[in-house]
């Protein structure tokens, strides 16, 4: 599950790459957190690293 920092919307997955589905906000510098480590980067970090946590490994849901 994500929230947008910008409405705080819950959802749980993104339309296009770190864009906020419910108010659009976001882009390239939009942020999301791991789910088992908390580990907290740019969509894009994790996009990059094929959908998992840079950190810890883990599969986090489909960002874009």
């Amino acid at each position: 599950m994500y929230v947008c920092p910008i409405c705080n919307g819950e959802f749980e997955r993104f339309n296009a790459p770190g864009v906020c589905p419910l108010c659009n906000a976001g882009g390239s510098n939009a942020h999301t957190q791991c789910m088992d480590c908390r580990y907290d980067d740019e969509v894009s970090v994790f996009i990059k690293n094929k959908n998992k946590c840079p950190k810890c490994g883990a599969k986090v849901p489909a960002l874009g």
